[in-house]
């Protein structure tokens, strides 16, 4: 599927997108309750990684609410969009691309290298704007360009191969309905997982690096999940039947 467009909705985001098998005009609407970007920086020294690689991934959050409050909530993450690359700089405007695509307010990224943890934190475009410089210009230098408003923190985080490895509790996990218990349901009838690499979104880095156990792609989507899980935050919500009948493309 090609990405339109991302725009805010009162408790969330609404993603829309076009595929060829869709009728000539009719899009798809998917809806998630915020987006999240997490980064793994490009560092010579992580354990059995590429020299120099860094991966960073765009999740969104689909919340799933029961209809008697006293039952805790179901959650399921979604990869979107993924960038990669050896040279910092060039990877670092990838990012600010995606953070504008997705509207991402909250960025997670590694501790190492130093330097370039404190160049994400502080670069311009990603975190911060300068006020001297004219919305055109900043169109001009940022194609992807917003609003001032669209602006990303950055936290940072050391993750150890252990908690690489707990990614396997979402991609195992089912997603379940909160109050009947039972799997969701995608377009085909199949149970999803908490979380997700849809075939037909920019995933394939993800897919490819989760198989691998790749260290820099399965961090990158640690430290997504991970604190988009103990993060608390408004939230839009669906009721779990709508992922079949908005979603009959992604299965999301």
């Amino acid at each position: 599927m090609q990405h339109i467009i991302t725009t805010e909705r009162d408790e969330g985001l609404k993603l829309v997108y076009t595929d060829i098998t869709l009728p000539a005009g009719k899009t798809v609407e998917v809806e998630y309750t915020r987006t999240i970007l997490g980064v793994a920086l490009p560092d010579p020294e992580r354990e059995g990684t590429r020299t120099g690689y860094g991966y960073g991934c765009v999740l969104g959050e689909r919340v799933f609410k029961p209809q008697d409050p006293t039952v805790p909530e179901e959650s399921m993450y979604i990869v979107l969009d993924e960038v990669d690359g050896t040279v910092a700089g060039e990877m670092f405007d990838e990012v600010i691309r995606i953070k504008d695509k997705y509207l991402v307010q909250t960025a997670y990224c590694t501790d190492k290298p130093l330097n370039l943890m404190e160049s994400l934190r502080n670069l311009e475009g990603l975190t911060r704007y300068d006020k001297a410089m004219v919305g055109a210009e900043r169109k001009s230098k940022w194609p992807s360009y917003v609003s001032d408003d669209c602006r990303c923190s950055v936290q940072y985080k050391g993750v150890s191969r252990y908690e690489e490895r707990m990614l396997n509790q979402w991609l195992t996990q089912h997603a379940r309905d909160p109050d009947s218990g039972q799997p969701i349901l995608d377009g085909e009838e199949n149970p999803v997982y908490r979380l997700g690499c849809p075939l037909d979104l920019p995933t394939e880095k993800a897919r490819g690096g989760i198989q691998r156990e790749d260290p820099t792609i399965c961090t990158a989507l640690y430290l997504a999940v991970a604190n988009m899980e103990s993060s608390k935050k408004a939230r839009r919500t669906w009721k779990p039947k709508e992922i079949r009948e908005r979603n009959g493309i992604t299965g999301y």
